[in-house]
């Protein structure tokens, strides 16, 4: 969301005891101050409200009641980039036992151990349930200023007036795999202020019966196939020691850093076939060298390029010279893609394959990502269990001093902010791409891998 939000002001007075917050949020950065909700009554600061994550990776509620602060800070902290958290806040000051008057869930988890954990009064008011306040949701307010956006994604988010609820309400933990998936159509009642949005997309209608609709504030929403149900892989805001790159939308724009260390995804792969495509959008200044591929080596602090290893293959184009790098060795390969070309990457780790394309194209060295262990035109590559990390990660990187942007579409169906113009054929089903996907290829994410 980076600096977008949502707001509400109630057109009804509702419970300013009770409320219930859950939402499944996906974070694209740590050490950043990430607010869900927000509220306040008025502009002088001394009755407001913000659950959220801080700069510390906390999950944390301040609470404003007439002047007087009330602080929650768990010691539990939320740093995963690359996954989806469910996240429940629950504001209960009519309950007799205090320590329960506010109360955090974290994937189904009550969150026990604080760091501050302040025992708010008895029937203490919400500010941000009746006419004179205003709900803001991937934000917070203070004073006039509306500042700490939420910076991913959001998803099922729901604020439920007057009720009380567990997380146990909104999911449930997988027999089979012991993780905590998402319940979809939970019995709930949503109150008079309740609500629901971005169910399905970036809707910001209230789905709920409600109809109490949230209004863009600041920013932009974009849609994502990324949601709890799938996770997709993302560029990682996490290997990023040497190289300073920065991120956005959703950690799928990256800007490499002013040196040549690449930066890998989220998910790595070991078997299977995938498919994603980055488009090489832009450079800062000199000479061109986008570097774009897999990589199953760690970077390391000597700022070493996508390709200089034996388990690191690069398309790499040289400014004027198109190649492919591989153990610090340059091989004459394919076509030359400069700004605004989309490079296709197919990943056949089935049978230790790599394929390239750019845009529509025919696939480089006339490659058929379909011909198997034939490896038509292919560039082999070593087996995946033979590699230092035993998986392969989508790579970008930039062999200069200066820096390339870049926009990866892993199948959300974006370039940045930008929508694909005509969806291609994926006969898989997951994800949405700009060209088509081979046969047999498909998304890396949670339902592409268990294809």
């Amino acid at each position: 969301m980076a600096t977008t939000y949502l707001t509400r002001t109630p057109g009804s007075n509702g419970s300013v005891t009770t409320a219930t917050m859950s939402a499944w949020v996906k974070r694209s950065a740590t050490g950043e101050a990430n607010q869900i909700f927000g509220g306040q009554t008025g502009v002088d600061g001394n009755n407001r409200t913000k659950f959220g994550i801080e700069t510390d990776d906390t999950m944390a509620c301040q609470i404003y009641n007439g002047g007087s602060s009330y602080d929650w800070k768990s010691n539990r902290l939320l740093t995963d980039c690359s996954g989806w958290y469910h996240l429940v806040f629950v504001f209960d000051t009519s309950d007799g036992v205090a320590g329960d008057r506010i109360r955090f869930y974290c994937n189904g988890e009550r969150i026990t151990s604080f760091a501050t954990q302040d025992t708010i009064p008895l029937n203490a008011e919400l500010k941000m349930n009746t006419t004179s306040d205003s709900i803001y949701v991937g934000a917070r307010k203070t004073s006039s200023t509306v500042n700490q956006f939420f910076n991913g994604c959001m998803s099922y988010v729901y604020f439920i007036d007057g009720t009380d609820y567990e997380a146990s309400t909104f999911g449930s933990t997988d027999s089979d795999t012991g993780e905590w998936t998402i319940n979809t159509s939970p019995t709930v009642t949503m109150g008079t202020n309740g609500f629901l949005i971005l169910k399905n997309g970036d809707t910001i209608t209230d789905q709920s019966t409600n109809s109490n609709d949230l209004t863009l504030g600041g920013g932009t929403l974009t849609a994502t196939e990324d949601c709890p149900a799938d996770v997709f892989n993302t560029m990682n805001p996490l290997d990023n020691y040497y190289s300073a790159g920065t991120f956005s939308n959703g950690n799928t724009t990256y800007v490499t850093g002013t040196n040549a260390t690449p930066n890998s995804s989220t998910i790595g792969v070991s078997k299977g076939k995938f498919y994603w495509e980055v488009k090489y959008v832009s450079k800062s200044a000199g000479l061109r060298y986008p570097m774009i591929g897999i990589s199953s080596t760690q970077a390391t602090a000597t700022g070493e390029e996508l390709g200089h290893y034996a388990n690191d293959w690069a398309f790499y184009a040289s400014d004027t010279t198109p190649y492919y790098r591989n153990n610090n060795t340059n091989t004459s390969y394919g076509t030359l893609y400069t700004e605004g070309d989309v490079v296709c990457v197919a990943l056949d780790a089935d049978n230790n394959k790599l394929y390239f394309r750019i845009n529509d194209g025919s696939w480089e060295n006339s490659g058929d990502p379909t011909s198997g262990a034939t490896g038509t035109g292919a560039i082999s590559i070593t087996a995946p269990a033979s590699t230092p990390l035993g998986v392969y990660f989508p790579t970008i990187g930039y062999y200069d001093s200066n820096s390339g942007t870049f926009n990866a579409n892993f199948g959300n169906g974006y370039f940045g902010t930008t929508i694909i113009s005509s969806e291609g054929t994926n006969a898989s089903g997951i994800g949405k791409f700009e060209y088509n996907v081979p046969a047999g290829y498909t998304a890396i994410s949670a339902k592409g891998m268990n294809s």
